[in-house]
Protein backbone atom coordinates (compact mmCIF):
# COMPACT_ATOMS: atom_id res chain seq x y z
CA UNK A 1 0.00 0.00 0.00
CA UNK A 2 1.34 3.40 -0.98
CA UNK A 3 1.97 6.10 1.58
CA UNK A 4 0.19 9.39 1.04
CA UNK A 5 2.80 12.08 0.26
CA UNK A 6 2.88 14.78 2.94
CA UNK A 7 1.91 17.62 0.61
CA UNK A 8 -1.06 15.63 -0.73
CA UNK A 9 -2.15 14.71 2.81
CA UNK A 10 -2.05 18.38 3.82
CA UNK A 11 -4.07 19.42 0.77
CA UNK A 12 -6.54 16.61 1.34
CA UNK A 13 -6.97 17.56 5.00
CA UNK A 14 -7.76 21.11 3.91
CA UNK A 15 -10.41 19.77 1.53
CA UNK A 16 -11.94 17.60 4.26
CA UNK A 17 -12.12 20.58 6.61
CA UNK A 18 -13.70 22.74 3.89
CA UNK A 19 -16.32 20.04 3.30
CA UNK A 20 -17.07 19.80 7.05
CA UNK A 21 -16.15 16.11 7.23
CA UNK A 22 -16.22 15.22 10.95
CA UNK A 23 -12.81 14.43 12.46
CA UNK A 24 -14.01 10.94 13.45
CA UNK A 25 -14.75 10.10 9.80
CA UNK A 26 -11.56 11.48 8.24
CA UNK A 27 -9.54 8.32 8.82
CA UNK A 28 -12.00 6.52 6.52
CA UNK A 29 -11.46 9.11 3.80
CA UNK A 30 -7.69 8.74 4.13
CA UNK A 31 -8.10 4.99 3.79
CA UNK A 32 -9.99 5.43 0.53
CA UNK A 33 -7.40 7.93 -0.68
CA UNK A 34 -4.63 5.37 -0.05
CA UNK A 35 -6.67 2.72 -1.87
CA UNK A 36 -7.29 5.10 -4.76
CA UNK A 37 -3.58 6.01 -5.02
CA UNK A 38 -2.69 2.33 -4.96
CA UNK A 39 -5.30 1.59 -7.63
CA UNK A 40 -4.01 4.38 -9.89
CA UNK A 41 -0.44 3.19 -9.45
CA UNK A 42 -1.29 -0.45 -10.10
CA UNK A 43 -3.48 0.20 -13.15
CA UNK A 44 -1.44 3.15 -14.45
CA UNK A 45 -4.06 5.88 -14.16
CA UNK A 46 -3.03 9.49 -13.64
CA UNK A 47 -4.17 11.00 -10.35
CA UNK A 48 -7.37 12.94 -11.03
CA UNK A 49 -7.92 11.33 -14.43
CA UNK A 50 -11.71 11.40 -14.56
CA UNK A 51 -12.12 7.88 -15.97
CA UNK A 52 -10.05 6.49 -13.09
CA UNK A 53 -12.86 7.26 -10.64
CA UNK A 54 -15.43 5.12 -12.43
CA UNK A 55 -12.85 2.34 -12.85
CA UNK A 56 -12.02 2.57 -9.13
CA UNK A 57 -15.71 2.38 -8.23
CA UNK A 58 -16.13 -0.70 -10.41
CA UNK A 59 -13.13 -2.30 -8.72
CA UNK A 60 -14.70 -1.62 -5.30
CA UNK A 61 -18.00 -3.09 -6.52
CA UNK A 62 -16.20 -6.24 -7.72
CA UNK A 63 -14.64 -6.52 -4.24
CA UNK A 64 -18.17 -6.46 -2.71
CA UNK A 65 -17.72 -3.11 -0.98
CA UNK A 66 -21.03 -1.77 0.33
CA UNK A 67 -22.87 1.12 -1.28
CA UNK A 68 -21.99 3.23 1.77
CA UNK A 69 -18.30 2.46 1.42
CA UNK A 70 -18.33 3.18 -2.30
CA UNK A 71 -20.18 6.45 -1.71
CA UNK A 72 -17.57 7.48 0.84
CA UNK A 73 -14.79 6.64 -1.61
CA UNK A 74 -16.60 8.50 -4.38
CA UNK A 75 -17.00 11.60 -2.23
CA UNK A 76 -13.30 11.58 -1.44
CA UNK A 77 -12.48 11.08 -5.12
CA UNK A 78 -14.67 14.03 -6.03
CA UNK A 79 -12.61 16.21 -3.67
CA UNK A 80 -9.51 15.29 -5.64
CA UNK A 81 -11.08 15.75 -9.07
CA UNK A 82 -12.86 19.02 -8.27
CA UNK A 83 -9.59 20.41 -6.90
CA UNK A 84 -7.19 18.77 -9.36
CA UNK A 85 -5.44 22.04 -10.11
CA UNK A 86 -4.51 22.46 -6.44
CA UNK A 87 -3.99 18.80 -5.52
CA UNK A 88 -0.81 17.11 -6.65
CA UNK A 89 1.26 14.12 -5.63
Amino acid sequence: MLTIPINLAQQYETLLVQQDIPIKQRSHYYKWLRYYLDFCDKYQFELSEKRSFSAFNEKLRSKNQSDTQRQQAKKGDRFIFSNRSSVSK
